[in-house]
């Protein structure tokens, strides 16, 4: 008799504290409290780093490196000169040509000289007025001529290329006024009149050979596009380079992104601009910003899954950051701040709705139904049910 007492006392104190699903003694279990925060929810995507403002630069005309002025891991601005090639082969061309252009200018004043010693004496008194504009004619091409010289000597490419055509359009007149009047003109009076075009010409040929000349002489002269740092080069001086052939890689290491691919069902959350929290491999527990730059239109398949490149510029890169690291971003589809919220692992799911285990006193939990909003698969936004402070049971 005293055996089945003890027995039924046992099981009635066990079954004391077993929790009912509405009230009971509550036993020691793993509780936490709601709590009031920020809820962000993210989309995660993978890739890489990349430094894409980079340039590969090569010299436009083959040559000897007299200068090298910067070595890798050197800093350059934009339009710094880098190299140089060796030019006096080009600069003794170009001497030649201003010397060959002032000979060709005494050869045209010496044609004019013998078509005004011709033209004066003998047609003067009858085609006086044709011949007075002709020669005015003549003398602003001259006068254009000695322009146009000293442009090319102060390498006044775009004054040159004014001046000739203002020289064209004179001897353009000069021509008009010669052949204006319908009179007779002797045959070696016209071959005098061509030798003094021909000598003009001369001298328009010998102009654009001294452009061309110099036209070259930037090809031999390396200037950096961008701003940024020498990553690349293997350049020495006497070395002989050929044209268009890479020399020197500057890389904008400030502009740093990610190319990241984003499964066709996230697509309706991902826009540009949208913040993105970056986490590198190397360094996990650092969180770098960005920014959704791109969204391409145009999905590949990967194992029967339509993926999107998606390209996220990094806001606050820091300098240890590197080409080609491997990187994970959150995309940012959704925040709300300051809102109750409890750890997923409380929440009981029943035929679609959400309960948790409200903690009533040290003895007693209660089963109560709650309304759920955002999840970050971490924690649950709680619109109503509970309250800030409440404890609420972490099942097993």
């Amino acid at each position: 008799m005293k055996k089945w007492i003890a027995m039924v006392m046992l099981i009635a104190m066990l079954l004391a504290l077993v929790p009912g699903c509405s009230s009971g003694e509550a036993e020691e279990l793993e509780t936490t409290e709601v709590f009031r925060g920020d809820m962000v929810v993210t989309i995660p995507v993978s890739g890489n780093l990349e430094m894409p403002e980079k340039v590969n630069l090569s010299f436009g005309m083959s040559g000897e490196v007299i200068e090298v002025f910067v070595d890798k891991g050197d800093m350059v601005k934009k339009d710094q000169v880098l190299a140089r090639l060796d030019t006096s082969a080009i600069e003794a061309q170009l001497d030649v040509a201003q010397l060959r252009l002032k000979a060709l200018e005494i050869d045209y004043q010496i044609a004019r000289n013998n078509l005004m010693q011709t033209i004066y004496p003998r047609y003067t008194g009858t085609f006086l007025n044709d011949l007075a504009g002709t020669w005015l004619a003549i003398e602003e091409i001259e006068a254009i001529l000695t322009e146009a010289r000293d442009l090319v000597e102060d390498w006044d490419a775009e004054g040159v290329a004014l001046q000739l055509d203002e020289a064209e359009a004179s001897l353009e007149k000069a021509k008009e006024k010669l052949h204006k009047g319908r009179w007779p003109m002797p045959f070696f009076v016209k071959t005098i009149e061509l030798q003094t075009d021909q000598a003009a010409l001369a001298i328009d040929i010998a102009l654009a050979e001294m452009e061309t000349i110099k036209v070259a002489l930037p090809d031999a002269v390396l200037i950096s596009p961008i701003s940024g740092e020498v990553t690349w080069t293997e350049l020495d001086r006497l070395e002989h380079v050929m044209a268009t052939s890479p020399v020197i890689t500057i890389t904008d290491t400030s502009v740093l992104k990610m190319k990241a691919i984003a499964d066709e069902m996230d697509m309706p959350d991902i826009k540009l601009g949208g913040e993105v929290e970056v986490t590198l491999d190397a360094w996990p527990d650092q969180q770098i910003e960005g920014v959704i730059t791109y969204i391409s239109p145009v999905g590949t398949q990967q194992s029967g899954i339509v993926f999107y490149e998606t390209t996220i510029e990094m806001t606050n890169p820091g300098e240890e950051l590197r080409d080609g690291m491997s990187a994970t971003a959150d995309i940012i589809t959704d925040e709300r701040n300051g809102v109750l919220l409890v750890p997923m692992s409380a929440l009981i799911r029943e035929s679609g709705n959400y309960y948790v285990m409200k903690v009533i006193d040290e003895e007693t939990t209660e089963k109560t139904q709650v309304k759920v909003g955002l999840d970050n698969d971490r924690y649950m936004e709680i619109i109503g049910g509970v309250s800030e402070g409440d404890k609420i049971v972490i099942p097993d």
